[in-house]
C-alpha cells in the first residue's frame, strides 16, 4: 500500500500544482495589470475585465472542447511502449492541432460577430477593445490546446513533473512581458494579449523539449566510431 500510495501522489502532486499555477497567475495579473493601467488609464479595471471577462472567455470556449483530447492522451500513453510512445504523442498533438487551428482562425475572423451576440450589452468603444483583443489573443487558442495536451502526454509518458517546469517558465515570462508592455500606453491593455502569448508559446516550447528531446551526437564520438570501422577493416 505504501508504493501504491507513493505512486499516487507522485503523479496528484504535480497535477495539482499545474492546477493551481493559472488560477495563481491570474490574480497577480490583476495586480499588475490595473496597477500599471491606472498610471495613464481611469478606466483601468474596466480595461482589464474585457481582457479577462470577454476575449479570454471567448479563448476558453474552443480550448475546453481540446480539454478531451489530453484526457485521452493519459491512458493511451501510459499503455504505450517503445516506439508506438512517440507515434501516439505525434497523432495526438496533430489532432490537436486539426481542431484548435480552424478555431483560432475562425476567432480572428469572426471576432466582430462573436463579440455582437455573446457581449451585446458593451457600448461601441467596449466593442471595438474587445474585437481587437479577441483578434490578438485568438492565437491562444491553438497554444493553449496544444499546452494542454503536452501536458496530458508528458503525464502518460510517465513524467509528471515536466509540466511544473513549463508552466512555471511561461508565466514568469508573461509577467515580465505584462510590465514591459502594458507600461507603455501606445500598447495599453493590448499587452495582456501579448503576455498570454508568450506565456503559451514558452510552456509549449519546454514541454515539446521533453516530449521529443532533440539529441546532439558528438564529433569526437563519431570520430572514435570513424576510427573503430577503420581499424576492424584493417584487421
Amino acid at each position: 500500500y505504501c508504493t501504491l500510495l507513493k505512486e499516487i501522489f507522485s503523479y496528484a502532486l504535480p497535477i495539482a500544482v499545474v492546477g493551481m499555477i493559472l488560477p495563481f497567475s491570474k490574480v497577480v495579473d490583476s495586480f499588475i495589470i490595473i496597477k500599471t493601467l491606472s498610471a495613464y488609464e481611469e478606466n483601468a479595471t474596466g480595461l482589464y475585465g474585457l481582457f479577462s471577462g470577454v476575449a479570454i472567455t471567448v479563448v476558453g470556449l474552443p480550448v475546453a472542447v481540446c480539454y478531451g483530447i489530453a484526457a485521452v492522451a493519459v491512458p493511451a500513453l501510459s499503455g504505450s511502449k517503445g516506439k508506438s510512445i512517440k507515434k501516439n504523442s505525434v497523432k495526438t498533438l496533430l489532432f490537436t492541432l486539426a481542431v484548435s487551428v480552424p478555431c483560432a482562425v475562425l476567432c480572428a475572423i469572426f471576432a466582430p460577430l462573436i463579440i455582437n451576440i455573446l457581449f451585446r450589452y458593451l457600448n461601441n468603444e467596449e466593442k471595438a477593445v474587445s474585437i481587437n483583443l479577441l483578434r490578438l489573443a485568438s492565437p491562444c487558442v491553438v497554444l493553449l490546446s496544444v499546452l494542454q495536451t503536452t501536458n496530458g502526454v508528458l503525464i502518460g509518458k510517465g513524467k509528471p513533473f515536466a509540466p511544473v517546469a513549463g508552466l512555471s517558465a511561461g508565466v514568469i515570462i508573461k509577467i515580465v512581458t505584462e510590465i514591459l508592455t502594458i507600461g507603455r500606453p501606445e500598447i495599453n491593455i493590448y499587452g495582456a494579449a501579448v503576455g498570454a502569448i508568450a506565456c503559451y508559446f514558452v510552456a509549449d516550447l519546454v514541454n515539446l523539449s521533453w516530449i521529443f528531446p532533440i539529441k546532439v551526437k558528438r564529433k569526437s564520438d563519431e570520430g572514435s566510431r570513424v576510427k573503430v570501422r577503420e581499424y576492424a577493416n584493417y584487421q
